[in-house]
């Protein structure tokens, strides 16, 4: 029997994601549920088994469908393996190593997705030199969501938001682009920084979607040192509910744990902490010894669904560095209690 939270993990070998999957983006559509979601497969162009460690569980993005938002079918694409983005084959430009669909909105027909990429190349960050950074924000658009093509942003190598300039607070980087449309604003984006002084979640706004004003570091990490996001916060969904507006994080502790968190904002620049159930105030627990997420978990996404009940999708990591995408669940009534999804047991086979 699957882990509990467990919905599917890497793909078969020969095919896109055969070494990982992570970073889930779900949306509702007519005929049920769609998730974006990038990975890797085994041996990726230029990655020397060394650089490993250091570097992120992305190379290309695929698609899964579902009819209820727990049972998934990897859908193939056009691109490498049946991937649907694929890295830029332009030299020079910003995603041309390492591209990941982090965020994805309907507008009118069209779909807008927005992802994070990174060229050939490291980057030093500290002590550590991590291969395919710097990363920078790009824009696809899609009519189907299986067919993308890019939109080129301002930028000299397409970007359409970039790290910032030498001595700024996200001057290392700028990831895992997330949007959420404020009638009385227009579009407010919010992303993932860092730079010498440490990481942060930053604030850009737009009129259109496209053209993006950065607004500045609004989300650090806490000065508590026992709490589960004393060391770095990073990947994010935020949501409106309950006449507020949600926001899951995934965030490091002191001892280099990646866990989960929650926090409400009326207007996504200030934010009060929720804490969760989990070791130092996180929204849960590792799973259980020799599960798909005993070591870590990461990259949340949420839904909220009619009569208020609520999905988080996210990445969990083993002992052995394997991932898979897995789901809790929260009927709602308290925030702050969330429970694994409970995967149903095999059917038997009629053939005996």
């Amino acid at each position: 029997m699957a882990d509990p939270g467990f919905l599917f993990g890497p793909g078969p070998l020969g095919h896109w994601d055969d070494a990982y999957t992570s970073c889930p983006v779900v949306r509702r559509a007519a005929d049920g549920y769609r998730m974006w979601y990038y990975g890797r497969e085994r041996g990726f162009p230029q990655l020397a088994p060394e650089q490993e460690r250091e570097a992120l569980p992305m190379g290309r993005s695929g698609l899964a469908i579902s009819r209820d938002g727990f049972q998934w079918q990897k859908v193939p694409g056009p691109g490498y393996h049946g991937s649907v983005l694929d890295p830029n084959p332009l030299p020079g430009q910003f995603d041309s190593f390492q591209v990941g669909i982090t965020d994805v909105l309907l507008v009118g027909a069209e779909y807008r997705i927005y992802y994070q990429g990174g060229r050939l190349g490291s980057q030093r960050q500290g002590e550590r030199i991590r291969p395919g950074f710097p990363l920078a924000i790009g824009l696809a658009l899609s009519p189907d969501g299986l067919h993308l093509r890019r939109l080129p942003g301002p930028a000299p190598d397409g970007a359409w938001l970039s790290p910032g300039r030498a001595g700024e607070w996200d001057e290392w980087y700028v990831a895992f682009p997330r949007v959420n449309w404020l009638p009385s604003l227009g579009y407010r984006l919010t992303y993932s920084g860092a730079g010498p002084g440490g990481s942060a979640i930053g604030v850009a706004d737009s009129p259109d979607g496209l053209q993006w004003e950065k607004r500045g570091p609004v989300f650090f990490p806490t000065t508590d040192p026992t709490a589960f996001d004393s060391r770095s916060v990073g990947s994010r969904c935020i949501i409106s509910y309950g006449g507020r507006y949600l926001m899951a994080y995934e965030a490091v502790d002191q001892a280099g744990h990646f866990r989960i968190g929650l926090a409400e904002s009326d207007d996504l620049l200030r934010w009060q902490r929720l804490r969760g159930r989990g070791p130092g105030g996180a929204l849960i627990g590792y799973g259980a010894a020799g599960s798909f997420d005993e070591q870590a978990m990461g990259t949340p996404y949420l839904l909220a669904e009619p009569g208020g009940s609520l999905k988080l999708y996210y990445v969990g990591f083993n002992a052995q560095g394997r991932s898979g995408i897995g789901l809790l669940l929260c009927d709602g009534r308290d925030i702050t209690r969330w429970e694994r999804y409970q995967p149903p047991p095999p059917r038997p086979d009629p053939a005996g």
